[in-house]
This record gives structure tokens, C-alpha cells and sequence, in this order.
């Protein structure tokens, strides 16, 4: 196979998104083993509805003006911030498009109530703690109501059990997407590589076929899968996860435009082009001006790990 010379959104629709990840902090219900503890350790405090909602006024008149704004929240666990209803209400009068992920874990009480005000949601399974039972019926609630993606983690101690609630979820509804997700050892944080799976997991993996799912509604997407450019000018699409388990997913030198398409806030308030953070920080939620990046910047990570950065264009530097 000849080398990646690019990446690009498979979906022209895609580039008309400016995408801002925000994780509002590290406060979870969840303690999964597979997780880095400052995603869960509950030592950063959330930040209130009205710098969130300033912060994001801010931010939209700082993007191109040919972009949509579309805020992803995610955590931690975004449910369990107190103003969390308050503030999706609110950003539903500000034009902003906005979705969330999440683990379901809350009561579907809440889930009915906020799934009609969702552009988007994303909810994994986390087979340590989550309920199969009640997670089913989470995905029939937001599905109902809103584009609904599904994330299965398959850990290495239970690949085939996550298939097979996979494949189950799949006959038994419609209207979402799902898919498989290997785990990254957070611990090895200039790698990011897979976790040591055996040899037959990994082939599963890497060959396994997401059943197709009925779909009687027009999705809401702003990512999808990634039409990968080879130097033969061959092409292939994949999605981020297909892009990790086939480690393609080195990007050292290319121009990335993390920052052009894409801004992270992380769970202490500062912001960043991507979650790899390279670049360093552009500011501070609580201090202006933040400054919002015009060129794209050069990868200087051995491997993209995170879903979120790598359905971000990358072009292979002339240099």
C-alpha cells in the first residue's frame, strides 16, 4: 500500500462545520478501568451556565462566517452538571447547533425530556457499569427524537461480548448508527497506541462488519467517515475507529487543521485546535481575547488517537 498523501471529509455537507468539543469537567458516575483518572477523578468543579453561554456567544462570531456552530458536549459526564438542562435550552434560542456524549446513565425521565432539544447524541456503553436493559431503552428514547450514534467500548477482556451486544442492539432498532471501539492505552501518552489485544481479538476487530440498520429519517451528522488518499491516488473511506484499528492513524508532518475546523475546551477551561493539544493552548475561557488559529499546523504526534481529531483534514506537507 502506497503512502497517505490526505484526508478529507468524505461528506462535503461535513466541511461546513466549525465543531467545538467541550469537556465541562471531570466529574463521572463511572470509574471504568480502561479510563485516564483525570477524565473521572471529580477534582475540577463545573463551570456555570452563564460563562458557558458567554463563552460560546463569544466564540461564534470569531469562526468563518461560512460555518455552522455545532457544540459537542462531553465529559467526564455531562448529564451531571446542575444547569445542564438549562443551559441546552439555552443555546437552543442562539442558533447553535448542539449534542452531547455520554454514557445514559440517567433516569429516562431526563432523557425525554431533553432528547427533543439534541441535534446529535452519542452514548457508549461501558459493560462495567452500564445496564444492557437500560441502556436499550435510552437509545429507543434519544433515537425517537434526535440522530442518535452508539458507541460499544470493547475492552480486550470482553471483544466478544461486546460484539455480541453490538449485533443485538443492531436487530433490535433503527434509526442510529453504531460501532465498535477499541481501546487506547491512555498510559502511554507520546504512543497512544492499542491496547494489547490478542491476535484473534484484534483480527475481530479490524474485520469486523457493523450490520446495516433501518433508517427512516434524515440523519444530522457533522462527522463521518474520512476519505483516505493514498500516493498512488488511490482512495478508500474509513471511519476514525477503522482508521485506529488499521493503524493508519500516523500523521507526523502533515498539515492538520485542528483550530480551522475544530476547537477543544477541555475540563479545566483552557482551549486548544484538538484534544492532542498540539499547538498548545489558545487561552482561557475566563480571559479575552481567545485567539482562534487562521493556518493549519504541522502534526508533531507519533499516532492521531482520539476520533475527534482524526476526522479533521490532513494534507501531507510539501516541506
Amino acid at each position: 500500500m502506497s503512502k497517505i498523501i490526505s484526508i478529507n471529509h468524505s461528506q462535503k455537507s461535513h466541511e461546513k462545520f466549525f465543531i467545538i468539543s467541550w469537556n465541562l469537567g471531570n466529574i463521572c458516575n463511572y470509574k471504568c478501568s480502561y479510563c485516564p483518572e483525570l477524565l473521572h477523578a471529580g477534582d475540577v468543579s463545573f463551570p456555570n451556565k452563564v460563562l458557558i453561554i458567554s463563552t460560546l456567544k463569544y466564540l461564534k462570531n470569531q469562526i468563518p462566517k461560512d460555518r455552522k456552530l455545532y457544540v459537542e458536549f462531553t465529559g467526564g459526564e455531562v448529564t451531571l452538571h446542575p444547569e445542564f438542562k438549562a443551559v441546552i435550552s439555552a443555546l437552543n434560542t442562539l442558533d447553535i447547533k448542539v449534542g452531547i456524549i455520554t454514557n445514559g446513565s440517567k433516569p429516562e425521565s431526563f432523557w425525554k425530556d431533553i432528547a427533543p432539544k439534541l441535534n446529535h447524541a452519542c452514548i457508549s456503553y461501558h459493560h462495567e457499569f452500564a445496564r444492557e436493559a437500560h441502556f436499550s431503552k435510552v437509545i429507543n428514547i434519544l433515537s425517537e427524537h434526535t440522530t442518535t450514534h452508539v458507541n460499544i467500548m470493547a475492552p480486550k477482556e470482553g471483544v466478544e461480548g461486546a460484539i455480541k451486544f453490538l449485533t443485538n442492539l443492531s436487530l433490535n432498532n433503527e434509526n442510529i448508527t453504531i460501532e465498535l471501539q477499541p481501546i487506547i492505552l491512555h498510559e502511554i501518552e507520546t504512543s497512544r497506541e492499542l491496547d494489547t489485544y490478542k491476535d484473534d481479538d484484534l483480527r475481530r476487530l479490524r474485520d469486523f462488519k457493523t450490520p446495516k440498520i433501518n433508517s427512516t429519517k434524515d440523519p444530522f451528522t457533522t462527522r463521518g467517515d474520512m476519505l483516505v488518499t493514498h500516493e498512488d491516488k488511490s482512495t478508500k473511506q474509513y471511519s476514525a475507529a477503522q482508521i485506529i484499528t488499521n493503524k493508519l492513524n500516523v500523521f507526523k508532518g502533515f498539515n492538520c487543521f485542528i483550530g480551522l475546523e475544530t476547537l477543544i475546551i477541555d475540563y479545566r477551561g483552557y482551549v486548544f485546535r484538538g484534544k492532542c493539544n498540539v499547538g498548545g493552548p489558545l487561552g482561557h475561557i475566563t480571559k479575552r481575547p481567545l485567539t482562534i488559529p487562521t493556518t493549519p499546523i504541522v502534526c508533531n504526534r507519533n499516532h492521531c488517537h482520539c476520533n475527534f481529531d482524526l476526522t479533521v483534514t490532513k494534507e501531507m506537507s510539501e516541506n
